[in-house]
């Protein structure tokens, strides 16, 4: 059985790796002065301080979609190796 048959699953997975590599600091959060960014490969997040934040839509996405290539690409390794 294909462990990321199912979409949903696929979908979840990948949302929280692009939430827990953001907050990893050195990898997703980076410092500049007193703001803060969270991305990982891609910024999709900024906190300037006093409540204000930027989002960025496109960089969130393009993490999703980064991470669920790579889950995808690791469901079938993983799938080749089991299957010898």
């Amino acid at each position: 059985m294909n462990l990321l048959s199912n979409k949903k699953l696929l979908y979840l997975l990948s949302f929280i790796a692009t939430i827990i590599f953001s907050i990893i600091p050195g990898i997703g959060m980076k410092i500049d002065g007193t703001y803060r960014f969270f991305g990982f490969p891609a910024q999709w997040l900024g906190y300037y301080g006093d409540g204000q934040f930027s989002f960025e839509v496109f960089g969130l996405l393009l993490n999703f979609l980064v991470f669920s290539f790579f889950l995808i690409l690791l469901n079938k390794i993983l799938k080749k190796i089991l299957e010898i």
